[in-house]
């Protein structure tokens, strides 16, 4: 980017905030420091009436404002794609609401970006992946909330099913595909802990005001709960014989077999024998198309066990593997198996057509269930 253009662009920026520090704008147009100084100097000679100095930030007179600005193709082309991941990746009602704020960006476009933005809407499109929240507005009461200070109450259901009731101080929320997280302060656990909006059956506003004065930004709290990885190695791993319900379809539809298996092990009183849990993967995402891959929720299978409905007995093939053993959200998922892949590339080694499976070894905190961190083994068959 020239200079006339980032002066430009930092002209815009001072409108769009109350405050811009000079380090930030620095790092957005990867300059330093001393170069943004010189180009507020400039803006003030121009006859821009800022304030502000050097280490504190800058700002608009008050009443300041640029005549309405025309969007390029580019910034446009930018718009439209995020209107279509908002409108498939959130809840109906801020998916509501976009749309609505979007055809006011269309409102001020010329003839030439309009059609021009017309003419590509129908080019992109973004595949919904998981169904519609059990509510269709709690993006919209959450991030209310955290702006108010306010004190959400959820009924919460538990990878087991239980379910607890929960005073929140949201601090924030994160999409890590394929579901939305919400970061909070629980009273009930007395600590900080994620939730997935998928699981919450009923989330309301309260009058009371949050009991922590300054929750900690959601970077820092993201950045505290990175996975650990406490081992890798590669090993011989003996046959697995499993009792498993099979899913076909996108890998994140396992959720629903995972539940029918925990189920029916309970009901069956199966939990006492000590089975591991383990998801498997039969097929390759890079080369299968989604609606076909194949994937497993399966109980290690011990003497007594007899498969329920749907479910078959077959054997989970041993051999060489590449094992990481992690502690890991679920959000964190996809980050480990890309970590383990990687190894596997530099270690010199390729995957074979074996089935890759995770083993669950056991929740960091069984009060949480499925929300707690867990320590899992992620086994990749190697040659």
């Amino acid at each position: 980017m020239n200079r006339l253009d980032r002066i430009s662009a930092i002209l815009v920026q001072l409108q769009s905030r109350s405050v811009v520090r000079a380090a930030d704008v620095a790092e957005r147009f990867d300059v330093s420091v001393r170069t943004i100084y010189r180009d507020m100097r400039t803006l003030e000679q121009a006859g821009v009436p800022i304030c502000g100095d050097a280490g504190v930030g800058y700002s608009l007179v008050e009443g300041y404002r640029l005549p309405p600005l025309m969007f390029t193709p580019e910034e446009a082309l930018a718009f439209l794609t995020a209107e279509k991941f908002i409108e498939n990746l959130t809840d109906s009602h801020n998916s509501h609401h976009f749309r609505s704020a979007m055809d006011k960006v269309r409102a001020v476009m010329r003839g030439v970006q309009r059609d021009y933005a017309v003419d590509l809407s129908e080019k992109i499109a973004v595949r919904r992946r998981i169904p519609e929240a059990k509510r269709p507005d709690l993006l919209q009461t959450i991030l209310r909330s955290i702006n108010d200070r306010e004190i959400l109450v959820m009924d919460y259901t538990n990878a087991d099913n239980s379910i607890t009731v929960r005073d929140i101080e949201a601090v924030g929320v994160t999409f890590s595909h394929p579901y939305w997280y919400l970061t909070a302060w629980c009273h009930l656990r007395g600590e900080y802990r994620t939730f997935r909006l998928d699981r919450i059956d009923r989330l309301t506003s309260t009058s009371r005001r949050h009991t922590i004065d300054e929750h900690p930004p959601l970077t820092n709290y993201n950045n505290q709960k990175t996975m650990k990885i406490s081992n890798i190695e590669v090993k011989h791993l003996d046959p697995i014989e499993v009792i498993a319900l099979q899913h076909v379809g996108e890998y994140s539809g396992i959720t629903c077999a995972f539940e029918r298996i925990v189920e029916w092990a309970g009901k069956n009183n199966y939990w006492h024998l000590g089975p591991r849990m383990l998801g498997v993967y039969h097929d390759d995402p890079d080369t299968t198309s989604p609606d076909k891959l194949r994937s497993s929720a399966a109980l290690e299978a011990k003497p007594g066990m007899e498969p329920g409905d749907g479910m078959t007995r077959y054997t989970v093939t041993g051999g060489k593997f590449l094992v990481m053993r992690a502690e890991v959200t679920m959000p964190e998922y996809g980050d480990a198996w890309q970590k383990v892949m990687e190894e596997v590339a530099s270690r010199g080694l390729h995957c074979d057509d074996r089935d890759h499976y995770e083993v669950y070894i056991s929740s960091t905190d069984a009060t949480q269930g499925g929300d707690a961190p867990w320590i899992v083994e992620f086994c990749v068959p190697v040659k």
